[in-house]
């Protein structure tokens, strides 16, 4: 009997999550445009979690839960400029984990700086490591469209 209720146990224990716990993300950014939004958007356990907070002074703050290094989007929506059919929107990727993070920023998210989180240090080197294969990437598609436009079946194969 003992042994059949630990087999029941096991699978169910398995599917229990690690706990989550809290942590939060706070920053400062200078844009030449006035920010409408700030947007916090990630996964925690099963559900998608979507926050947004109002820039106050150029700062901002979110209360995040995870229970581990998650990967996270933070977005900035513009007010829209006259000429603007729709807001301009400013994005980036980061991992948030339970504690402090801190991001600074101004003119654009693609050069912001994080700190409070080693999963986004080792993240940072990750994409440091992976521009010369983009970069190749790059050239090899130049050069597939060349050949794409000449219709140059030999050349496409290589």
């Amino acid at each position: 009997m003992k042994k059949l209720l630990l087999i029941l146990l096991i699978p169910a224990l398995a599917f229990t999550g690690k706990p989550e716990k809290k942590g939060s993300l706070k920053g400062k950014m200078k844009f030449t445009e006035t920010v409408k939004m700030v947007y916090l958007s990630y996964i925690s356990g099963d559900k998608r979690v979507t926050d947004s907070v109002i820039l106050k002074k150029g700062k901002f703050e979110f209360q995040t839960k995870v229970a581990e290094p998650t990967l996270a989007t933070l977005s900035v929506r513009f007010e829209p400029g006259a000429t603007d059919v729709k807001p301009r929107t400013d994005r980036m990727q980061l991992f948030i984990e339970p504690g402090k993070i801190k991001v600074e920023t101004s003119d654009s998210l693609k050069f912001a700086k994080v700190t409070g989180s080693a999963a986004q240090q080792a993240f940072e080197m990750y994409k440091e490591l992976q521009v010369p294969y983009d970069e190749r990437g790059k050239l090899l598609n130049e050069q597939y469209m060349v050949f794409k436009k000449d219709k140059d079946q030999e050349g496409m194969k290589r």
